[in-house]
């Protein structure tokens, strides 16, 4: 018998993935892709229920949930080459900052505050909005890249990050709350 031939059972508790609604992106983020010079990445938070896209240096988050909460960060001037959700460490930020946003530049990876409120969006009556309200707050904790592009990035349950390099090797970003005696604000 051929390969051809062969079909594979599939067992009676695998469920069949179906399209069960199509979110379309906004047109606004379609008019940032048009003006797209070098990279773009997407991905989605499901922690903040926000898809998220980079346009070269921009960051945009937007609530897929109802499809409104279009949030835009230019606040820096390097192509973004990666970006990540985490738990932030305990102690660290302010108790509004629900997550951390872990954003990679070819010169610098940089932190956001994430603050998060489930099931409340400005604008919307009653307060009733599918996705919370998100607040990004500059944290002012970076560390170089030192040429190195992060290709990927995560953290763990309580609030490290790890990042691997296009090099081939294995960082992670460290951070507190502030500088100490010998010890930086952050490192890598």
């Amino acid at each position: 018998s051929s390969s051809g031939e062969y079909e594979l059972a599939i067992p009676a508790d695998w469920q069949v993935v179906t399209k069960q609604r199509l979110i379309p992106l906004p047109d606004a983020l379609f008019e940032q892709y048009d003006l797209l010079e070098c990279r773009c990445f997407m991905g989605l938070f499901p922690e903040i229920k926000r898809a998220w896209i980079t346009v070269d240096h921009r960051l945009f988050l937007w609530n897929y949930e109802d499809e409104s909460d279009f949030y835009s960060f230019e606040d820096q001037e390097q192509i973004i080459v990666s970006v990540a959700l985490v738990r932030p460490k305990a102690g660290v930020f302010v108790d509004t900052i629900k997550h951390v946003l872990v954003v990679a530049t070819p010169l610098e990876v940089f932190l956001l505050g994430v603050g998060y409120e489930a099931g409340k969006l400005a604008g919307v009556r009653g307060g009733g909005g599918g996705g919370g309200e998100v607040t990004l707050y500059a944290t002012q904790i970076s560390v170089p890249a030192d040429g190195v592009a992060m290709t990927s990035m995560c953290g763990t349950s309580d609030g490290r990050v790890f990042m691997s390099g296009n090099d081939g090797a294995l960082y992670e970003f460290a951070y507190q709350s502030e500088d100490g005696w010998l010890t930086k604000k952050a490192k890598k």
